[in-house]
C-alpha cells in the first residue's frame, strides 16, 4: 500500500506526472526538431545561393577571356597581314 500512495502522490504533484512529462518531450523534440529543419533549411538555400553565384562568375569570366582572346587574335592577324602586304609592294 505504501507505493500506491506513493504513487497518487506523483500523479497528483502538477509537472509529475508521467504524460505530462512526456508531452514537454515531444513538444521540446518538436521545437527541436523545427530548429534542425529550419537550420538545415537555411544552409541548404545559402549554398544554393553562392554555388549559383559561383557557377555565374566562373561562366563570366570564360566568356571575358574569351574575348580578350578573340580580340588579341585579332590584332594579331591584322598585323600579320599588314605585314605581309607591305613586303610584297
Amino acid at each position: 500500500m505504501p507505493s500506491q500512495k506513493k504513487q497518487r502522490t506523483l500523479i497528483a504533484r502538477p509537472g509529475q506526472d508521467p504524460r505530462d512529462r512526456q508531452h514537454r518531450l515531444r513538444v521540446r523534440q518538436s521545437i527541436r526538431t523545427r530548429f534542425v529543419a529550419l537550420m538545415l533549411a537555411l544552409t541548404t538555400i545559402s549554398v544554393l545561393i553562392i554555388s549559383y553565384l559561383g557557377i555565374r562568375s566562373v561562366q563570366s569570366m570564360g566568356q571575358r577571356a574569351q574575348q580578350i582572346s578573340a580580340e588579341a587574335l585579332r590584332i594579331q592577324a591584322e598585323e600579320y597581314l599588314r605585314q605581309v602586304t607591305t613586303s610584297d609592294v
